[in-house]
C-alpha cells in the first residue's frame, strides 16, 4: 500500500465490513446511509497497518510487546518522519514504553 500510495499520490483508507463482507453483499442487506457512515469512519492504511502489526499479541510480556515492536517498527519505517512522530506517543503507549525508546528502536 505504501509504495501505491506514494507512487500515485492517493490517500488510501481502509474499512473493515461486519462479518467480512464485501462492499456489494453488504449493500444488498444494508441501506446506503450505513455503508456511507462507515466510509466516514475510514482509517489511514497506515493505522490499519500498525494496528495489524500488533494484533493478536500479548502485550502484557515481554515477548509480546518485542514482538509487536518489531512487528511495528517495520510498518513506521515507511513512513515519513512527521508521521512517525505524529502517531509514535499512541503506539508507544500501548507498547508501555517511552517515545523515545520507539523513536530509537526505529
Amino acid at each position: 500500500l505504501d509504495g501505491l500510495s506514494t507512487a500515485t499520490d492517493l490517500k488510501v483508507r481502509v474499512v473493515q465490513l461486519p462479518n467480512g463482507k464485501d462492499p456489494d453483499e453488504y449493500l444488498q442487506h444494508q441501506p446506503p446511509e450505513t455503508f456511507e457512515t462507515i466510509l466516514q469512519e475510514a482509517m489511514p492504511h497506515w493505522q490499519f497497518r500498525c494496528d495489524a502489526a500488533m494484533a493478536g499479541l500479548d502485550l502484557t510480556t515481554d515477548d509480546g510487546r518485542n514482538q509487536a515492536l518489531n512487528n511495528l517498527v517495520a510498518v513506521l519505517s515507511t513512513l515519513d518522519p512527521v508521521k512517525v512522530r505524529n502517531v509514535g506517543q499512541h503506539y508507544a503507549n500501548r507498547l508501555n514504553i517511552k517515545l523515545t525508546e520507539l523513536l530509537d528502536y526505529l
